[in-house]
């Protein structure tokens, strides 16, 4: 655990920049969930799909997925004991690049779901309102802000059960 926690760290700072390789930001997420599983015991299952192993050395925006992930433990497992999985899929689409953010848990109800959802579009996070999907805006607008419009996250409910987060940023190489 203690070594998982300096990977944590580690990746977190990065000299302060604010952009990683995909890699070091899929590390950061496996180090989390070491902590996490240290935690519930191995119960949560954490699986990682990449389209294509050159999407490694693509760059993104750190610190954009561990708090997805821990919103998916945190309201969609909890009330299931903290057990379930997470799966995250990184792949191309067009000149884009997509992470899809997917548990087995609760879900989001349908009103919170479309509140959080009209929040993204609008821009901003209603302080007025429940702290729910606070997280998730401030993704967005860090996305939004770094990237330009177009650019940031989606969020449903799963047919069957849980919740999808897709986040998608620009291919950048350099």
């Amino acid at each position: 655990m203690t070594s998982a926690l300096g990977r944590l760290f580690r990746l977190a700072v990065n000299k302060g920049g604010p952009i990683v390789k995909v890699k070091e930001e899929i590390e950061h997420v496996k180090a989390y969930m070491e902590i996490q599983n240290f935690r519930y015991n191995g119960k949560i299952g954490l699986v990682i799909n990449i389209d294509d192993e050159e999407i490694l050395e693509y760059k993104t925006l750190k610190l954009i997925l561990q708090p997805i992930v821990e919103n998916a433990i945190y309201h969609g497992f909890e009330a299931m004991g903290g057990q379930g999985t997470i799966c995250i899929e990184v792949y191309k689409l067009n000149n884009n690049l997509v992470f899809d953010i997917t548990d087995n848990g609760v879900g989001i109800a349908q009103e919170a779901l479309n509140n959080i959802n009209r929040k993204l579009d609008e821009g901003f996070a209603d302080s007025g309102q429940a702290k729910r999907g606070i997280g998730l805006i401030n993704i967005h607008q860090r996305i939004e802000m770094y990237f330009g419009k177009g650019f940031g996250i989606r969020i449903k409910n799963n047919e069957n059960k849980g919740t999808t987060v897709t986040i998608i940023t620009p291919l950048l190489k350099d």
